[in-house]
């Protein structure tokens, strides 16, 4: 039979065998025994454990080496540099001789047997350990201070306690046996001694909250000037350089091991009706033949990134970024994806440490190696709520800004001549063609290129736009072509390219060359609009003025992504009140605002898709024709291996360009000196970005990889705001990634406890809520005909939170009709919470037509008398809720701009 260990669930076979047992596994006081007719009998020490098995349990089968029981060693919490094993005392020493409970180094380990109340206080400590922790802003000697302050509340309160409850028992003439057994069982004893360090509370949660612990591994050995004691000199010393490592098996067992998440990853399946919503409805997932064959295959999305922990205006920018690879599982619902605690890190390290390629592929082979375990046949088997699981994973793309995709793919940086990823076009071509496409890369392509490289060196980089091989290379390339597994950035390319590009140039058309208005008159439009409660979070900064609008050296508006894209929607209505609607600047920006549609919807048809090709050429058409190409020498310098110099961040006016400008500019791009160049390039050309040709991409992406949003970086980004808010709390620097790995497991490990539903299902509704019986509510026929009972009872919020969606009176919906090939809106008049549901007390609108320049429906009310219906907002086609904007001039309308296309 052998002896039941309670925590981990199984008999282990003989005493000798249960030390083992306990030592291996590292199990933390109190020790109980199940033997016998003993129910959960607890001791401090595991030495009086097995000393009792073996006096009370004589019958339990004992290892013919087993000399002493007392004289054992297990796991305690020694912190000096980890766990550590330490000499349990001996059967003839007294247990308060051998433990302080002073220490702060050590596990309190106290010779009274543990209440369960002591169990419960150090449980609650450890909680409160953690969201402190995954808060980011509060530093590990603030938590450390917390726990000691609140064991010293605890123990002074159970103080009280007890001599309360003795007090009132004597003055009942209780026994005073009975009033010992009472008091003994609110006594607490330092409820948070294994919890006073960092290390001991990682410990904790590790064992008891599922915390999956980074490891360190190591790059290289490299020299630093350390301070020598002897001499009191800097002096150069050998040290080892690492990087903080999180098993991606490990992480993934964990969140299979997650009821909810489970369901909703063994639930997914492609769309039956045409839409491309995930990867499953793209071409590439019926040729992948490792889906084919396990449709429940995990499809990881990688995403490699440096963040600056420190402030970018101080000394010690470069000295603090470090670099992380992140991922996301794509088999969750978008909305699931779109939560900071679905983007998990595999790894953090020094940016300053992987200088050299091949420290990056240092970084890199641990990853490759359990991706390459975990897509094989077999995968890897793991236990999943008790069961036998074969683990399969597969990375589908790779999702980053351009810097980072080529840095990982080891190509030449986006500065080069051939810059794209996708294909072989050429700078030069570019911009006398903005339509020009290269030679489609191909995973026998690439490794021609990079044969190439290996053979000519330098100028084959330049022609080739490859630097290197990439250790991801035979990984990726088993299932897909390897270069165009770097997918699009749509967050980078359109809202922190183009759209802010374009925004920029029109508005310095518009206040700078034809004064249309000021840019004081703009900054108070943007301030006064009323943009609606969906997008009053990111609406944009008021912040433009004459100086920044006529500097012609840089694009970049100062503003986040979230707030250009709304900038993007709301730029016609803020501006077309003084400016001509035919003017091309403005349809431009709204050809990019279409566009954006398109590209950030999750749900997309074909039709779209040849729409968004339309919308692309018209739009490209009209940036060359606005800012038409300068004739240029095509001299290039095969020999150079990318041009440094080049900086494709800029803006002109056309007007200020003559000859003298365009040549010097020729000459910079083609490696030579220019004749008159100057510290600051002051004369450039405006012309087509990267990012212009990388949107031509978009439509083959999509239909290849379903829609572009499931793997744009905007939440990924949105992800080192742990990192900065920690770094810039605790104000130590020394081993910032480890540190900054720590806390993002904690913080993740602190998100996975809290999962009890998915997303879609999660219900918040406003502090005030009026009850009350659905037969006594005014629209009591509409709530019936949903299936409600009269003597039902709802709640009447004013407003309501489903999954992410917000819904209050006066804002709009989509409704699930159409007519005349336009969408019906619904005035929301009153939001109904009935027990998990909500549902939305509508007004049908009549949809007029749908205006181009605004990319907006106008809508106003079908009648004076208009019927009110109940829906529920499961039961809507696109739960996005939408305020009506103002257009300048026009009354009686209202128009509701859609961030996405609705289908």
């Amino acid at each position: 039979m052998g002896i039941f260990c309670r925590i981990c669930q199984e008999r282990v076979g003989d005493i000798a065998l249960y030390r083992k047992h306990l030592k291996d596994r590292k199990h933390l006081p109190p020790f109980q025994c199940f033997e016998g007719t003993c129910h959960g009998t607890t001791f401090a020490l595991a030495s009086s454990l097995l000393r009792h098995i073996q006096v009370k349990h004589p019958d339990t089968p004992a290892s013919s080496t087993d000399q002493s029981v007392c004289n054992i060693r297990v796991e305690c919490t020694s912190y000096d540099d980890g766990p550590s094993d330490v000499d349990m005392p001996s059967a003839n020493e007294s247990n308060s001789e051998s433990e302080s409970e002073d220490d702060d180094e050590n596990i309190n380990v106290r010779s009274e047997t543990l209440t369960d109340l002591n169990l419960v206080f150090e449980k609650a400590i450890a909680q409160l350990c953690m969201n402190l922790w995954r808060k980011g802003n509060v530093p590990g000697v603030a938590i450390e201070m917390v726990v000691g302050e609140i064991e010293k509340l605890i123990v002074d309160v159970t103080k009280a306690v007890k001599q309360e409850i003795e007090k009132n028992l004597v003055k009942c003439a209780v026994p005073e046996d009975i009033i010992s057994t009472a008091v003994r069982s609110v006594t607490v004893q330092s409820p948070g001694a294994n919890l006073k360090t960092k290390e001991t509370q990682m410990l904790y949660f590790e064992r008891h909250f599922g915390l999956i612990k980074p490891e360190p591994r190591f790059i290289r050995h490299r020299y630093d000037q350390r301070l020598d004691p002897t001499s009191v000199f800097q002096q150069n010393t050998q040290v080892s350089s690492t990087y903080m490592s999180i098993s991606i098996i490990k992480t993934l067992t964990a969140i299979l091991n997650d009821p909810v998440l489970y369901k909703l990853i063994h639930e997914e399946k492609p769309s039956g009706d045409g839409h491309l919503r995930s990867f499953l409805d793209g071409t590439l997932a019926e040729e992948h033949a490792l889906l084919r064959k396990y449709p429940h295959t995990l499809r990881l999305v990688l995403n490699g990134d440096e963040v600056e922990v420190v402030n970018k205006l101080g000394t010690k920018t470069f000295l603090h970024k470090i670099m992380g690879i992140y991922y996301l599982l794509q088999n969750l619902p978008s909305e699931e994806n779109a939560r900071l605690r679905a983007i998990h890190v595999a790894a953090y390290g020094y940016s300053a440490d992987f200088d050299v390629e091949l420290d990056v592929d240092c970084m890199l082979g641990e990853i490759c190696r359990e991706l390459e375990m975990l897509q094989s046949e077999d995968g890897v088997l793991i236990s999943v709520n008790d069961s036998p699981y074969s683990l399969r994973a597969v990375v589908i793309a790779l999702a980053a800004d351009t810097e980072g995709a080529h840095k990982l793919m080891g190509l030449l940086s986006p500065s080069a001549a051939c810059f794209c990823r996708w294909c072989t076009v050429q700078r030069k071509d570019m911009h006398q063609n903005i339509f020009a496409l290269g030679e489609e890369r191909t995973s026998q392509l690439h490794e021609q290129h990079i044969e190439e490289v290996a053979r000519r060196g330098k100028p084959a980089c330049a022609s080739t736009g490859v630097k290197r091989d990439c250790i991801l290379r035979p990984v990726f390339s088993k299932f897909s072509h390897f270069p165009q597994l770097a997918v699009f950035d749509s967050m980078h390319d359109i809202l922190k390219g183009v759209a802010a590009m374009e925004i920029k140039l029109t508005l310095h058309e518009f206040c700078i060359r034809r004064k249309f208005f000021s840019s004081e008159t703009l900054n108070a439009r943007i301030k006064s609009f009323p943009y609606g409660p969906q997008d009053v979070k990111n609406k944009p900064t008021a912040n433009f003025t004459d100086k920044s609008l006529s500097n012609q050296g840089h694009y970049a508006i100062s503003q986040t992504a979230a707030q250009t894209w709304c900038l993007l929607r709301v730029f016609v209505f803020l501006v077309s009140a003084d400016v001509p609607l035919d003017n091309p600047h403005l349809k431009l920006v709204s050809l990019m605002k279409r566009i954006s549609e398109v590209v950030f919807s999750n749900d997309i048809t074909q039709e779209n898709i040849v729409q968004l090709e339309n919308l692309i050429h018209d739009h490209h058409s009209l940036f060359f024709d606005l800012y038409p190409p300068v004739n240029q020498v095509n001299n290039p310098d095969e020999n150079q291996e990318e041009n440094e110099d080049w900086d494709e961040n800029f803006v002109d006016d056309p007007d200020d360009l003559n000859p003298a400008h365009a040549d010097n500019a020729n000459e910079e791009e083609n490696g030579a000196e220019p004749s008159n160049k100057k510290k600051k390039r002051m004369n450039k050309v405006i012309r087509p970005i990267n990012k212009h040709h990388q949107i031509l991409h978009y439509p083959s992406m999509i239909r290849r990889y379903g829609p572009a949003q499931n793997y744009w970086c905007m939440r990924f980004e949105a992800k080192h705001k742990i990192a900065s808010q920690y770094a810039t709390t605790s104000g130590n620097f020394i081993n910032i990634a480890s540190s900054v790995a720590d806390v993002h497991q904690i913080s993740h490990a602190a998100d996975f406890r809290e999962i009890d539903r998915p997303l879609r299902e999660e219900l918040q509704t406003s502090k005030k809520c009026v009850k009350i019986t659905v037969s006594s509510y005014p629209y009591y026929q509409q709530l019936t005909s949903l299936g409600l009972d009269s003597s039902c009872v709802v709640s009447l919020p004013k407003h309501a939170n489903v999954g992410g969606f917000y819904y209050k009176a006066g804002i709009y919906v989509v409704m699930p009709t159409r007519v005349n090939d336009l969408p019906v809106f619904g005035l929301i008049v009153q939001v109904v919470v009935w027990e998990n549901s909500v549902i939305l007390m509508i007004q049908e609108q009549e949809t007029l037509s749908y205006n181009e320049l605004f990319g907006a429906y106008a809508c106003q009310p079908q009648s004076n008398n208009q019927e009110t219906r109940a829906v529920f907002t499961s039961s809507l086609p696109a739960m996005q809720s939408i305020s009506a904007w103002p257009r300048p001039n026009v009354s009686g309308l209202n128009y509701l701009s859609c961030r996405t296309v609705v289908n």
